[in-house]
């Protein structure tokens, strides 16, 4: 299920940089005018592994989840993104359809592009494609990293690690503890790499040793120094 969102003309200028700082006036006009903005719900697909490359997308709020699909495996997650975040580009660059799929978590306000109103922006500014690339570069040394640690590390590091990128990454709710992110013993688990019945146990460990409480999807963070006691050492 997919509702419209309205925002200003200046709100939605302002979540599309950097491609509104590069854009003519004319062009920041007609990627305003075009852009669609739209609110998904819970495991509503936003695109589809194969689907044609049509647009190019921002997340104004909340996350989505990009999963790799494998023949005979469950899906992977291979990145989750929040607000701000561009996506879908990749297929763009490449010129291909879409590698993988991408899922909306619940209130993910996403922006479409039209694609050919990027490559206009591109063409009539090139200094744009070096940031896109910077940040492509960025993404790409973050999961060397990550694949790295997750085939080297223990359970317990693997996924000490995994909470402590989401706190990187993601943050806490107001509170200050809690992860501002929420996934189902299953997802954590896929990127834990581990199976569902070690991610359990280990969470279950980690609450036991007064490291983490845990609540349905919800992770409260209670000792930020034990967990990074796990990831270094384990």
């Amino acid at each position: 299920m997919i509702k419209r969102k309205t925002y200003s003309r200046q709100q939605v200028a302002s979540m599309l940089r950097p491609f509104s700082d590069y854009a003519t006036p004319e062009l920041l006009d007609q990627l305003i005018d075009k852009c669609e903005v739209v609110e998904y719900a819970r495991d509503t697909y936003i695109y589809k592994e194969g689907d044609v490359s049509r647009s190019v997308y921002c997340l104004f709020h909340g996350f989505v989840k990009i999963y790799l699909e494998v023949d005979g495996l469950s899906p992977q997650i291979v990145n989750i993104l929040k607000g701000g975040d561009f996506f879908g580009y990749e297929a763009y660059i490449a010129e291909h359809n879409y590698a993988t799929s991408c899922v909306a978590q619940a209130g993910a306000v996403v922006c479409s592009i039209p694609i050919d109103l990027i490559a206009s922006v591109i063409e009539t500014n090139p200094a744009i494609m070096h940031d896109i690339l910077k940040h492509m570069t960025y993404t790409l040394f973050d999961s060397y990293y990550r694949y790295v640690r997750l085939t080297r590390k223990h359970m317990r590091g693997r996924l000490a690690d995994v909470l402590l990128h989401f706190i990187s990454r993601y943050g806490y709710e107001t509170d200050g503890a809690t992860l501002a992110i929420s996934l189902s013993r299953e997802e954590l688990a896929g990127i834990a790499n581990m199976t569902t019945a070690n991610a359990i146990r280990t969470l279950s460990a980690f609450a036991a040793e007064g490291v983490l409480a845990v609540e349905r999807r919800k992770i409260r963070v209670l000792s930020l120094d034990s967990l990074k006691e796990i990831s270094m050492h384990n």
